[in-house]
């Protein structure tokens, strides 16, 4: 029995976006928006990428493009992912406190502006 998951990360959160969208079976999702069954299949699977086919799932299972494709970005059920990148994360890590400091108080601007445009 098979007790790991080796697909492409990808394929998984195409799979994962399509059970949380209600779909039991990737052939019942292929049905419902008339998609080929073998190519949805084998896009789930991992045995074929699916980048042509991005925004029509992203479309129909209501995630972002960038969370299928990149693990960023708002995934089913839910807002966006807040996380920070690890290529991110370690550019950060490098940086002295003070300098830190000054990056966060940046961007807490940035999203102050941003809530304001909003607002609008």
């Amino acid at each position: 029995m098979k007790n790991f998951d080796d697909r492409p990360e990808r394929a998984q959160r195409l799979q994962q976006a399509r059970i949380a969208r209600g779909f039991k079976t990737a052939k019942a999702a292929a049905e419902f928006f008339n998609w080929r069954i073998p190519t949805y299949n084998q896009h789930e699977t991992g045995r074929t990428g699916y980048q042509n086919w991005l925004s029509d799932y992203a479309k129909a299972f209501r995630v972002d493009e960038s969370w299928l494709w990149s693990n960023v970005g708002r995934g089913p059920g839910g807002g966006p992912d807040l996380s920070i990148p690890d290529h991110t994360r370690e550019k950060l890590k490098l940086l002295e406190p003070d300098d830190l400091v000054e990056v966060f108080d940046y961007l807490d601007g940035l999203v102050d502006k941003a809530v304001q445009r909003s607002r609008r």
